[in-house]
């Protein structure tokens, strides 16, 4: 962990925090949800179940996404090798991450990027890649993330 720092939108829940604002930058609701909204979940909660479950996420719920997909999508995937839940997105770019690259990998970051991509790649050992993607075009060359094409620019 030596060299993180902690990230800009927890540094800005901090300082709303002191100077009493109302913090916008993670979608941390200030207002508390409606009594109603509140007595629903308390009635639903009591029935569902109050364990873990498995790690790549419910059977009906994975059957749901293969069905969407289907529908959505034309694709076929198999619901329980090819479907996996995470605990958010958070969860799902450090699986990611980690099943994916190696230590000193190097990673390409398309810029203006959310600073937890940059405190993610720190943490699993690999080497971000800033690229400053710029108008009119934002095209992705290999200029642009470092390296020449054998031909000269890629479109």
């Amino acid at each position: 962990m030596r060299g993180l720092q902690q990230s800009v939108l927890g540094a800005m829940t901090v300082r709303c925090r002191q100077v009493g604002a109302v913090n916008l930058a993670q979608g941390l609701s200030q207002v508390p949800p409606p009594a109603s909204v509140l007595a629903g979940g308390a009635r639903d909660f009591a029935d569902v179940g109050h364990s873990y479950t498995q790690p790549e996420g419910l059977p009906v719920f994975r059957e749901a996404v293969a069905d969407k997909l289907k529908r959505s999508s034309g694709l076929s995937v198999d619901p329980a090798t090819q479907v996996l839940a995470t605990v958010g997105a958070t969860g799902a770019l450090m699986a990611t991450l980690t099943a994916l690259l190696d230590e000193g990998d190097g990673v390409v970051l398309f810029e203006p990027f959310y600073s937890y991509y940059l405190s993610s790649l720190q943490v699993v050992g690999l080497h971000p890649r800033p690229v400053r993607l710029t108008g009119p075009d934002f095209a992705i060359t290999a200029d642009r993330c470092g390296r020449r094409s054998p031909t000269g620019p890629a479109r």
